[in-house]
């Protein structure tokens, strides 16, 4: 008897152990979620896989199985951990560390490899495309600086000033620094490893690891988005997608982008889901 005792206390403890492992795993790849009604009605739990058109299925904490909600009456979804990093860090909205930024306010997280005046090369988790035109491009962030990059609405205008002297070869974008400072010139190239660029007619190389963040100098138009595009997603921190319609698989969100096409944004990055944004 003390033999069947002592086995099934190390049973118990061993169930313990491996369950208690196996939770840790889950909640690590399906993070806590706040799904908000159009009423104001919250629940906390975890969002499910669902293909059905304007559909979201949502296991609250209290319930042992999903339930369907339309879209239409869902406000949002937010990540609990996202709510934290931006109540602690006393922010609206999060700089996302590396991303393109487009036109039309959408990030993309993406790793650039090669710039020029034609556009952007890069690689993304989100999509299989790989080159963006520079008309699409309102800014590429490579890293986060260690000093605030704002600058007030009369200093850009003063940096977008072209002297007649500069009409004939004029800068075309504003790099600023990881330091927080600012330099004007004529983009000719960014690598793997520096920046390439021509300021008052003398060309300077500019080690890639010292850039933070490149801009185009001109004033990019707004982009009409379509109507359609009423679903936004943030994640990674501040990288930002505005969708069509959205899928939801085991571990991703499957979103259909006016730029990107087919989009797969991961469960485990996701910071927030806003729904009905017309």
């Amino acid at each position: 008897m003390q033999i069947q005792k002592g086995s099934m206390l190390v049973f118990c403890i061993l169930v313990g152990f491996f369950g208690f492992s196996w939770c840790g795993r889950l909640d690590a790849k399906t993070p806590q979620l706040r799904l908000t009604m159009l009423d104001a009605t919250e629940f906390t739990g975890h969002i499910e896989p669902s293909t059905a058109h304007g559909l979201i299925r949502f296991r609250s904490a209290s319930s042992e199985e999903s339930k369907p909600y339309t879209m239409a009456s869902v406000r949002g979804i937010e990540s609990l951990d996202y709510l934290n990093r931006i109540i602690r860090a006393r922010v609206e909205y999060e700089t996302p560390p590396n991303c393109i930024r487009l036109i039309d306010g959408d990030s993309l997280e993406a790793d650039v490899r090669n710039i020029t005046l034609d556009g952007v090369e890069f690689e993304s988790p989100q999509t299989d495309m790989n080159f963006l035109a520079a008309a699409e491009v309102a800014g590429v962030t490579l890293q986060r600086p260690t000093r605030s990059l704002a600058l007030t609405r009369n200093e850009r205008r003063r940096l977008r000033n072209i002297p007649n002297s500069m009409a004939e070869t004029p800068p075309t974008h504003l790099f600023y620094s990881v330091a927080g400072d600012v330099l004007r010139g004529r983009l000719v190239q960014l690598d793997a490893d520096s920046l390439t660029v021509d300021i008052r007619s003398r060309r300077q190389e500019i080690s890639r690891e010292r850039i933070a963040t490149i801009e185009p100098l001109r004033e990019s138009p707004a982009k009409d988005v379509s109507s359609g595009s009423h679903i936004l997603v943030t994640y990674s921190r501040g990288c930002r997608l505005s969708f069509s319609s959205i899928e939801v698989s085991d571990d991703a969100i499957i979103g259909d982008h006016s730029t990107f096409g087919k989009c797969e944004i991961q469960i485990a990055d996701l910071d927030s889901i806003l729904l009905n944004q017309k």
